[in-house]
């Protein structure tokens, strides 16, 4: 039968996760180097019902992981695109608030971000507290947030950059 690109790409996610699972035949299961089914978060500043590619990969990484046994969380904004919040991919999704606007003081003194960056800190110490893997997505506070996070608790991630940034910047 013939292959497309989206099984391509859940090969290869298999094919990372297998290494560490003993006898390597087939009907294994997203495993880190433990034994224990891997739990991956999802940082993207969007996913469905926004349609960006930004929005679509993560949660379609979401699903292949999770029906391959891995444990999937998702931090990202509210929806743009509609008011409705989308069923989860798979797992768990905290959204956070839109960026209000604020006056010219606060954005001078940039006071906004401050706060912005303590929800942000917050919603992963819930959200990804336990996590062995953060893929983040895009670019923007959220995922620099994220990152840095990461690198404090010396959570290994992965960084995803797409063509689109210019067009969905926060």
């Amino acid at each position: 039968s013939a292959r497309g690109p989206a099984d391509d790409v859940r090969g290869v996610s298999r094919g990372v996760h297998r290494f560490a699972q003993p006898g390597g035949a087939g009907g294994e299961r997203a495993r880190g180097l433990t034994g224990v089914a891997m739990r991956i978060c999802h940082v993207s500043p969007h996913l469905p019902p926004d349609q960006a590619a930004n929005a679509l990969l993560p949660a379609d990484l979401g699903r292949w992981a999770a029906a391959d046994g891995a444990t999937v969380t998702f931090l990202t904004h509210e929806p743009a695109q509609g008011s409705a919040r989308p069923v989860a991919p798979a797992g768990r999704v905290v959204h956070l608030p839109r960026r209000q606007p604020t006056s010219g003081l606060r954005r001078l003194l940039r006071l906004d971000a401050v706060r912005r960056v303590r929800l942000i800190t917050s919603a992963l110490d819930d959200v990804a507290g336990g996590c062995d893997l953060l893929h983040l997505h895009s670019n923007g506070l959220l995922i620099e947030v994220a990152a840095a996070w990461a690198r404090r608790r010396r959570i290994p991630f992965v960084l995803t950059l797409y063509g689109t940034e210019i067009w969905h910047h926060d």
